[in-house]
């Protein structure tokens, strides 16, 4: 369970496990407590089986609230971002509580990163990163939706994580940390279009002076 497979640049959808909560938003409905009940509870229209093959973020501003931690670790499930490439932990929230419920608003976080990050969530003394490479057996704990809200300078998601190692006493409901962030970034010129850029400064800074020569 808690697996998405990519084939021939196709991911086929993503399988999650049998929730062991119930329960949840005052449904009681078995499914009540899987990622995509408690999403379409707050009016996010996703498809949980489509998640979007993302696993790095950045740069930029980034912002975001926690929507649910319905997992017994909540109070001391540690939530950040880090950096790729050191792998320094930033911590942005110290827990919650565990709760079948939408959490108040108090449960919010910001960001700002000149290079590129990743979410972590710190379980029972075990680190589980965005990039399923850097997990136990490369297992992937954590899920990301893009939002029908993003724009080309504003990213929104909602990402969710899997609190206990995957196939290791694991329910892979992707219920224990749901959150939503956006992400605002400014948009760089790729670096050709920066060099065509500076030759044609270069050319008219030119024709201007063989102009001034010519008059003079």
């Amino acid at each position: 369970m808690g697996t998405l497979v990519v084939s021939n640049g196709r991911a086929d959808a993503f399988t999650f496990g049998a929730t062991w909560d119930a329960n949840c938003v005052g449904n009681p409905s078995p499914d009540s407590c899987s990622l995509q009940k408690l999403l379409d509870s707050q009016g996010i229209t996703v498809d949980t089986t489509n998640p979007t093959p993302v696993e790095l973020f950045g740069p930029g501003a980034s912002t975001g609230k926690v929507l649910f931690s319905v997992a017994q670790n909540a109070p001391k499930n540690k939530f950040g971002v880090y950096d790729p490439t050191t792998l320094a932990l930033t911590q942005l929230i110290a827990g919650t509580p565990n709760s079948p419920n939408l959490l108040p608003g108090i449960y919010t976080f910001a960001y700002e990163s000149a290079s590129q990050f990743g979410f972590y969530l710190g379980a029972d003394d075990q680190i589980f990163y965005s990039q399923s490479a850097l997990n136990s057996g490369q297992k992937q704990q954590f899920l990301a939706y893009k939002l029908s809200s993003s724009t080309a300078t504003k990213q929104d998601y909602a990402i969710a994580f899997e609190d206990l190692e995957i196939n290791k006493a694991s329910d892979s409901d992707f219920n224990d940390f749901v959150a939503l962030v956006s992400i605002q970034t400014t948009a760089v010129p790729e670096p050709a279009v920066v060099g065509s850029l500076g030759l044609m400064a270069g050319m008219l800074t030119l024709t201007r002076r063989r102009r001034r020569s010519i008059e003079g």
